[in-house]
């Protein structure tokens, strides 16, 4: 991931008011704004809960901040944001400390490429991040780019291709000693003694676990000729087993 454009994400609850080295609050605000360093929180953000937070910043007459008071809290990340909002550095001023609103909008969006992160600052109190999440669980590199293989059936090489994720356990059979309990568990083992013997790479999907996850699809190595295989095998035997 690209390193983070320097900015604050302010989410949440943190009691009414946070103070930084313990300074007062009292002080006048300006119409104008520039800041010197937009500091992002030091969490990895793994989630984005989108919404809007506000807070409010006391700036001393040095351009620190001394104090930070979540005025529209996001529940998650308000203790990291507020230690990285302490750290935004403000024009010094001649006059007495100051208060700035700063307005944090939080978006998320998925998509097939890499996941990564998206800054726009809309104006000097204003900031845009969005998320960008991934849906695709890619091969690690060591996997991607080592040769690919031969398919011990049709021997031809394997590809890198998408595949859906399956989440949940497999289906469970229960054999309790009845008459299609017991067709059901041969269909079963007659159906993986097949797709071991005539597609054994068809890779039709992968399995995601117990948790869900952002994850639709995943890269797998497969062999075309597999999957041609067992479409043909379906098509043939509609009434089998389609999957362990």
């Amino acid at each position: 991931m690209p390193t983070r454009w320097a900015i604050v994400l302010v989410l949440a609850c943190i009691a009414s008011s946070t103070v930084c080295d313990g300074a007062t609050s009292d002080a006048t605000g300006i119409s104008d704004l520039v800041v010197y360093a937009h500091i992002p929180p030091r969490a990895p953000i793994t989630r984005t809960i989108p919404g809007t937070v506000l807070v409010e910043v006391l700036v001393s007459s040095s351009g620190h901040v001394i104090d930070v008071k979540v005025l529209k809290p996001q529940p998650f990340l308000e203790r990291w944001a507020v230690a990285a909002a302490c750290e935004w550095i403000f024009p010094p001023d001649r006059f007495d400390d100051r208060r700035f609103i700063l307005q944090f909008v939080f978006d998320r969006r998925v998509t097939m490429e890499e996941s990564h992160e998206e800054v726009t600052l809309e104006n000097p109190l204003t900031v845009r991040v969005t998320n960008v999440y991934s849906t695709v669980s890619r091969l690690p590199e060591s996997e991607r780019d080592k040769p690919a293989g031969l398919c011990a059936i049709h021997r031809t090489p394997l590809s890198i291709g998408y595949v859906r994720v399956v989440y949940g356990l497999p289906r469970a059979i229960t054999v309790d000693g009845s008459r299609a309990s017991r067709a059901e568990l041969r269909r079963m083992r007659a159906y993986n003694r097949v797709r071991a013997t005539h597609f054994p790479n068809d890779r039709a999907y992968s399995l995601g676990g117990c948790t869900v996850g952002n994850e639709e699809w995943a890269e797998e190595w497969y062999c075309a000729e597999c999957r041609l295989a067992h479409s043909a095998w379906l098509a043939e035997h509609p009434d089998d087993m389609k999957h362990d």
